[in-house]
This record gives structure tokens, sequence and C-alpha cells, in this order.
């Protein structure tokens, strides 16, 4: 099954139902739920409003699903219209409610045909690595093909050689050895982070941590009370001290910034 298939089947069937405390499937298997996390998460989605102007005509969200968290609809405010495309139909009959400046677009990024340089901004959170390793490059192309000169592109991604990642590694090695096979929900693949520089002659590229630590981590090293909280207070902090060093050392979801030229 092609990776766009594995994503429509998921998220058109239960990828996007609620359970009794109203959390999404996709929310209870890849995010850190806990009282502890909250005000840490909350402040890394928040964190890309460094990057998207303040104001615009026209934005455009790639995968944006029911746009399920409060912080992602503050991103598109003050722009006139906010285009959320996605392949899950009921996830954007969601989204179109969330505000009037949404409009909706259903279906494969790859197959819609779209306008060039109408974007004063385009963002895609955690979409780019479930598309085939192949594919990606081209829906990154066409992404900075519709935004306009100046304009934003804003890709929250992956990062297959932070110092986190080593554990899944040798636990990837040690299934190839003795061909041991784990079904997943979606398929998932990352370029290295210089993979991104083959983008810069149509835009700058620039680097930041999005959240250094995914849920398994969060879970596994923060305890659910005061001790937790205050050490992920220290994380966001260095996170902006040292954005360079993290992203590139420990980040496993960088910010990719692209400025279209």
């Amino acid at each position: 099954m092609k990776p766009e298939e594995k994503a429509s089947n998921f998220y058109n069937s239960n990828g996007w139902e609620h359970d009794k405390e109203g959390n999404t499937l996709d929310a209870n298997k890849w995010e850190d739920l806990r009282v502890v996390s909250k005000e840490y998460i909350v402040n890394c989605r928040k964190r890309l409003n460094r990057f998207i102007p303040k104001n615009g005509e026209l934005f455009f969200d790639l995968g944006s699903g029911p746009i399920q968290y409060p912080e992602y609809l503050e991103y598109s405010k003050n722009f006139k219209e906010r285009h959320c495309m996605d392949l899950s139909k009921s996830a954007l009959e969601v989204a179109a409610k969330k505000a009037t400046n949404i409009k909706t677009f259903h279906g494969s990024f790859f197959d819609v045909p779209m306008s060039h340089n109408i974007y004063d901004c385009s963002i895609s959170q955690h979409v780019i690595y479930h598309m085939d390793k192949d594919d990606q490059a081209i829906a990154i192309n066409k992404m900075i093909d519709i935004t306009k000169s100046g304009g934003k592109i804003v890709i929250v991604y992956g990062n297959p050689n932070s110092i986190l990642e080593i554990p899944y590694k040798i636990n990837r090695l040690i299934k190839k050895i003795f061909n041991l096979k784990t079904e997943h929900d979606l398929y998932h693949f990352v370029h290295p982070l210089k993979w991104w520089y083959q983008f810069n002659e149509k835009s700058k590229v620039e680097m930041y941590p999005w959240r250094t630590f995914n849920v398994f981590y969060l879970k596994k090293l923060f305890p659910n009370n005061f001790i937790g909280k205050f050490l992920l207070k220290i994380v966001f902090k260095l996170e902006n001290m040292l954005p360079k060093f993290i992203t590139l050392a420990f980040a496993q979801y960088p910010t990719i910034v692209l400025t279209k030229k």
C-alpha cells in the first residue's frame, strides 16, 4: 500500500475519532497528554508564530486535519483566508467550523492543481515525513512554488541524526537482521537535515528546534509532577538559547523555515 493510501485509510477511518475524554486517536498515539507536559507542548506549538507573518492575504495549511489544537488556529487569525488541504474529508468539515476565514480542499497535494506565487505563508506539520521518501522533494518544491517571493514555508519535520534516535536505529537494525516486522498505521521516512539544503537555490533555508523529545521520551524522562514540569521549563529555555546546537544534536522534531527568494 502506498504511503498516501495508508494515511488516507487511517484518517478516514478512526484517526480523528474522539475518546470519552475528547482526545483523538491521533493525539493518543503520538502526543503526551499528561498535565506535566501541557505547558511545554503548547509553547512548542506557539513558537511557530515567530516565523509566520503577522498578517497577510492567503495562508496555506498542508495536512491540516481538523486543526485539532487551539494554538494551530492562531497561526492564521490575521490572514484573510486560510486554505486547508487534507486527505480526510471529515477532518476538513471540522476544520471549516473553526473560523470564518477557513476554506477547505479535499484531496492529494500531488494531484490538485494550484496557482503559483499566491500564498504569503505555507505550513505543514508532521505531514511531509509520512510521504514517500521520493515524493517529499516534489511536495516541498510545490510548496515553494505556490508561495510568494519573500513568503515563508514552515515545516515541522524529523531529525534522524538526533542522539535520541540511536535506540530506534538499533531497534530497526535488529528487526532487519532477524527479519522481524511491525505493523504501522502510517509510513514514516525522515531525510537527514542536510537534505533540506537542496532547496537553497529557491529559498533561504533555516532550522530551529520545534520540540526536542517525542512522546516516548517525554513519558519516560519527565515525571507527572512539579519536578517534571520544572525540567521541561529548562528544556524549553535551552531550546531558545541554543537553537542551532539543539536542532542538530538533539531535537527529534526540528522546524524547517524556508524563505522564498
